[in-house]
């Protein structure tokens, strides 16, 4: 009895790209709700903790209890993070009253400064042990961030780090997949 072997494919690229789609809606699917579940879940067991935070925040200094942060999404598109907030109310609009020249000089080249003094008391506690950030499960709850995939960044860091071409590559959806399945 011989066997035969038709090495001929039968797929052709309608076929592979039809079925690529139908698994990537699967896996988008999938993954919003886990993050729909996941950020509602944690929302409601660290209430308590956000809404002590909040507490603190407001009570502390003076200012909003939440900073909206302003990064690049998905496509390029602007996103707003929010996050407590934990510096000064000003620290922003009078970068001198609070930085020496060195220290502003620091701020201008790598948006960071070591033991800025524009951090409240509260604030070095809530960004040392990354509290600040809890209220960024709202973005999750929204859909402008997932608990899975890439940090998103500020456009400063994007045309820092970046040059054009890489942008172009870093922001297509494509990457972004493929940098969140990692």
């Amino acid at each position: 009895m011989a066997l035969n072997f038709n090495l001929t494919s039968t797929l052709n690229s309608a076929d592979i790209t039809a079925s690529y789609a139908s698994t990537r809606h699967i896996y988008l699917f999938g993954k919003r709700c886990f993050d729909i579940v996941c950020s509602l879940l944690a929302i409601v067991l660290l209430s308590p903790v956000m809404l002590i935070v909040a507490i603190l925040v407001y009570s502390t200094s003076k200012g909003s209890i939440l900073f909206k942060d302003k990064r690049v999404g998905k496509d390029g598109k602007d996103i707003y993070i929010l996050k407590f907030r934990t510096m000064v109310w000003d620290s922003e609009i009078n970068i001198d009253k609070y930085l020496n020249k060195k220290q502003k000089r620091q701020w201008e080249t790598e948006r960071k400064i070591i033991g800025d003094p524009r951090l409240t008391k509260i604030g070095k506690f809530l960004r040392k042990s990354s509290i600040d950030e809890l209220p960024q499960l709202f973005n999750v709850l929204y859909g402008n961030l997932s608990l899975i995939g890439a940090r998103p960044i500020t456009r400063y860091e994007l045309e820092k780090h970046f040059n054009s071409d890489q942008q172009k590559i870093l922001l297509s959806t494509w990457i972004q997949r493929k940098f969140k399945s990692i």
